[in-house]
């Protein structure tokens, strides 16, 4: 039984022998607990701490602020005289200690959902279903800390990182509920997943075939009217013609319906929704871009970003101009107007797609930054659902901020299907150094 708990998911607690110590802590001090433990064995520079949450123009401040939290810490983490410390401390470092007698849940949480499948499935599936209950809410949910912007950022990424991992948990969940015909504790993840992602189309598709698997027609057709009226109502936009062929399917089912006639770079299955990212030199592009072809033909969209880093918008401008002229018309008429209205902003040559010389209000320089960005989510993740892409882009470092930013938002909300890039650029760079490290690079 462990006699100290720090809970990181949904409400944030500190509890020792049983009674909770938030009131004894200030929020920074538990956001620094929180920080120090998910960077656990690292020895963390005071000076990076202290500038980090406090106002590094005034050091000498600062460092005073970091002394006194961490010895507030230790004072509410000491439970006996003489026991080791959770957090070490030296001059000019410390560390967070992992103690046999303190939990956390962030680290739990980690462990369980990383570990590699050496067990029989049902002990398998006993892992992750602790998982899931191990995640109970957002990382620090609702926390922000005041003129902390880079504290805030960290926040932020690792909350989405977090989250991504939760629903890799789910999707294995999924899969092995299936695999062994528990068809009920399926339905009941998905359900869960769809009140967090209800326009995610993948999922209801996901349903569907389940409820076919348990002979429930009745169910599988509600699940496809569900998907279209969500659809319509957020978006404007009708269901994709993979979920219709599957419904005309359900039409003719006769209790023996065989989903193999789906195509199979439609089938939903955990590892599908992994996003990858390819390093490699600027030489080896067009032998990378064979390699990713072996296995399957993805849409090549090429790009190179250009030392004009204070030009806003740039590359994702010239992205959009390769998709107007490599996607079929067909597919491009899935998006939805608005999308169009919003990127014309950007990129003139819509013009020619639409004929709309609509723009919409005029909007301030941040209202305008929040609708571009969620334009090109949703165009790219309308793509990723009828075409495999697969984006080579050269030069990264060179990429301007605003489309970085769009990059990042693209990758941490993960609601597309098929994504694939192959990149390079000068790996010292803070952006590439920064998407290393939250997106692990690929070889090949």
């Amino acid at each position: 039984m462990y006699e100290k708990k720090l809970y990181t998911f949904g409400h944030m607690d500190i509890v020792i022998n049983g009674q909770s110590k938030l009131g004894n802590l200030s929020s920074k001090a538990i956001v620094l607990l929180c920080y120090l433990a998910s960077n656990k064995g690292k020895v963390l520079s005071r000076e990076k701490l202290a500038s980090l949450f406090w106002d590094s123009d005034n050091m000498e401040t600062a460092r005073y602020n970091l002394r006194y939290n961490l010895w507030m810490l230790r004072k509410a983490l000491r439970v006996k005289d003489r026991e080791q410390e959770i957090i070490i401390s030296q001059k000019e470092s410390c560390c967070f200690h992992v103690s046999q007698n303190m939990y956390v849940d962030v680290l739990d949480f980690e462990d369980l959902a990383g570990s590699v499948h050496e067990k029989d499935d049902y002990a398998y599936i006993s892992q992750l279903e602790q998982a899931k209950k191990v995640y109970r809410g957002e990382f620090l949910e609702g926390c922000y800390i005041k003129n902390c912007p880079e504290l805030n950022d960290w926040i932020f990424y690792e909350r989405e990182r977090l989250q991504r991992k939760y629903f890799d948990v789910l999707y294995q969940l999924i899969y092995y509920y299936k695999k062994l015909s528990q068809y009920t504790k399926a339905i009941d993840i998905l359900e869960e997943m769809l009140k967090l992602n209800p326009l995610q189309e993948e999922l209801y598709l996901e349903a569907i075939e389940i409820f076919l698997a348990k002979g429930d027609r009745n169910a599988a057709l509600n699940q496809y009217k569900k998907c279209c009226k969500v659809l319509r109502e957020e978006l404007n936009i009708g269901p994709t013609e993979s979920i219709k062929k599957v419904y005309q399917q359900i039409q003719r089912y006769n209790g023996g319906l065989n989903l193999k006639e789906k195509d199979d770079a439609r089938d939903i299955r955990y590892d599908k929704y992994e996003i990858r990212i390819f390093y490699v030199e600027e030489q080896n592009m067009k032998n990378s871009i064979a390699k990713v072809n072996e296995h399957k033909t993805l849409k090549k969209i090429k790009t190179d970003c250009l030392p004009l880093s204070s030009m806003k918008y740039y590359w994702i401008s010239n992205l959009i101009e390769e998709i107007l002229n490599q996607v079929d018309e067909e597919i491009l008429s899935e998006v939805p107007s608005w999308c169009w209205r919003d990127l014309y902003r950007i990129q003139g040559k819509i013009l020619m797609k639409t004929g709309d010389r609509t723009v919409g209000d005029y909007l301030s320089a941040d209202a305008e930054k929040i609708r571009i960005s969620a334009a090109f989510n949703a165009l790219i993740r309308i793509l990723s659902k009828e075409i495999d892409l697969l984006f080579c882009i050269s030069n990264f470092h060179w990429m301007d901020n605003f489309s970085y930013d769009c990059i990042k938002h693209l990758l941490f909300k993960n609601q597309i299907q098929s994504l694939r890039f192959i990149i390079t650029g000068d790996d010292r760079d803070p952006k590439l150094v920064e998407l290393q490290k939250y997106f692990p690079f690929q070889s090949l």
